[in-house]
């Protein structure tokens, strides 16, 4: 019936516009305002039709669309959820289902309507914590109708962290004294992995515009000096006095550092994640970009017989490492707000930007700082790799 209507009210608009056409050419005709109203009303219950019958692609805007649970039909229903890789306990994943109406390129979210099942069980809603680390397949329904199975990564959180010393090394190739430093490095280095170096170059060619910064912060007066945990000075003479760092160590950590980057020759991302397993107040982070293998001979005041690194000076072609490009943060760093430092995790993505370098030799470093400024642990990567929480078991 609506269809003949519909023809009817498209001949009539078309007889009308032709008689208009017919009259005018003759002579002027006024078209009484009841003949304008009756052609407005026409012109409207033809738009009217025409509407009715089309689908807008925005599903949710359109009052014609039903998706209540009596009328449900789709073509397909699709899961999506917000993250397939996630940690056990502290991270949640959210679901949600979009229906293709049938007959129609519409798309509805219809998450309201769906149950969802976790390694074929149904969990109350479209949320769900994972009290574990694995692999899992999720999945959603709709009376008959199953979506696609997306499998979730869930990585277990260690109950407790490989704690790490960090040194911050205030240096430069044209320091003469600094080759004792650096032997006490390599020493500290070859007697545990759980030491994380940074060299903080003065008035060379990798001088770090922060450095004076970092240096004021700790009453630093002369080059040839490294800082343990920003808490102590190293203490003459460093070379052999490897246990000031040893002592350090602790057995393990409350406090965990994942990281990951996506680092290009000057810029790029890191994401860090770091773990409470207690709180923190008035936590701090620090991010650098560090980089390895900076061949540059290296001045060398030790020249005798038992001199370090051979006794010459220079020391030719030095293999330089574990050089700071840039302090992402602060060098002092940024505040963790307080509801980001409780237990659990917190996330940041920060942007990079340094001097150009090859990125086969880069790093990327974050450490935790409480509120005194103390290292609570550190944290160091190369770039472009992943590396998740270090579990002290």
């Amino acid at each position: 019936m609506k269809k003949s209507l519909s023809i009817i009210n498209v001949m009539a608009i078309s007889f009308f516009s032709l008689m208009s056409c017919y009259l005018e050419d003759i002579h002027d005709f006024p078209t009484t305002i009841e003949e304008e109203q009756i052609e407005e009303q026409i012109m409207e219950e033809t738009e009217s039709e025409v509407t009715s019958t089309s689908l807008s692609v925005v599903v949710d805007k359109d009052p014609l669309v039903d998706t209540s649970e009596k009328n449900h039909t789709f073509d397909s229903i699709t899961l999506s959820i917000d993250q397939q890789e996630l940690y056990a306990e502290f991270e949640t994943i959210n679901c949600t289902v979009f229906g293709k109406m049938r007959g129609s390129k519409q798309i509805v979210d219809i998450s309201h309507l769906a149950s969802f099942y976790v390694d074929d069980e149904l969990i109350g809603s479209s949320s769900y914590l994972f009290p574990q680390g694995g692999t899992y397949a999720v999945y959603a329904k709709i009376g008959t109708q199953i979506s696609d199975t997306l499998t979730i990564d869930v990585r277990d959180v260690p109950a407790t962290f490989v704690h790490k010393v960090l040194i911050e090394n205030y240096t430069g190739t044209w320091c003469g004294f600094c080759p004792r430093v650096l032997a006490g490095i390599e020493k500290m280095q070859a007697t545990t992995d759980r030491v994380v170096v940074a060299a903080i170059h003065n008035g060379d060619d990798w001088h770090l515009h922060a450095c004076h910064t970092w240096a004021d912060k700790f009453g630093l007066r002369s080059l040839s000096t490294a800082v343990l945990n920003r808490t102590a000075i190293w203490e003459y003479d460093e070379a052999t006095n490897i246990n000031q760092s040893i002592n350090m160590l602790q057995e393990n950590a409350k406090y965990g550092i994942a990281l990951s980057s996506a680092l290009g020759t000057s810029s790029g991302t890191i994401d860090v994640t770091f773990c409470f397993r207690e709180a923190v107040p008035d936590a701090k982070c620090v991010v650098y970009v560090l980089e390895d293998d900076i061949i540059a001979n290296q001045e060398n005041y030790y020249t005798d017989s038992d001199g370090y690194f051979g006794g010459m000076n220079p020391i030719a072609n030095f293999v330089h490492k574990n050089i700071v490009k840039t302090s992402v943060t602060n060098i002092l760093g940024d505040q963790i707000t307080a509801d980001q430092s409780v237990i659990g995790l917190y996330k940041n993505t920060f942007h990079a930007n340094y001097p150009q370098g090859k990125v086969a030799n880069l790093k990327v470093m974050a450490m935790l700082l409480d509120a005194s400024g103390k290292v609570l642990n550190v944290q160091v990567v190369p770039a472009n790799q992943k590396s998740g929480f270090e579990d002290a078991v």
